[in-house]
């Protein structure tokens, strides 16, 4: 993961709005492909890839099936550092009291009564 980090300038944070900055970079950044048959033999060679690479890609007649990334860059992407409540009290909408939303009044269905 290191030599993407430094070839690609990104952060080692994977959380947030980095994680989609990642994403966009290995996007441009093709991940090695392996074939389930050669994956399957070769597990430990794809895994040390993954630490050391980055994400590996495993295809399965010619799809894209799985990817396998490091311990370190799962733990950072499903990191949850905030309960709900948090998360929508760090908005900055929060606490704003000039919000409308305009609701659509037209039935869904005709109801007979």
């Amino acid at each position: 993961m290191g030599r993407l980090l430094r070839d690609n300038h990104l952060k080692s944070d994977y959380s947030g709005q980095n994680a989609i900055l990642t994403l966009f970079c290995l996007e441009r950044c093709p991940m090695k492909a392996w074939q389930m048959q050669e994956a399957k033999a070769r597990l430990s060679e794809v895994v040390k890839c993954a630490d050391s690479d980055g994400p590996q890609n495993i295809t399965l007649h010619g799809q894209s099936v799985a990817v396998v990334i490091s311990r370190p860059m799962f733990d950072r992407l499903t990191a949850n550092n905030k309960t709900l409540v948090e998360f929508m009290q760090s908005s900055p909408l929060f606490g704003a009291n000039d919000i409308h939303f305009d609701r659509d009044n037209t039935p869904v269905r005709e109801v007979s009564l």
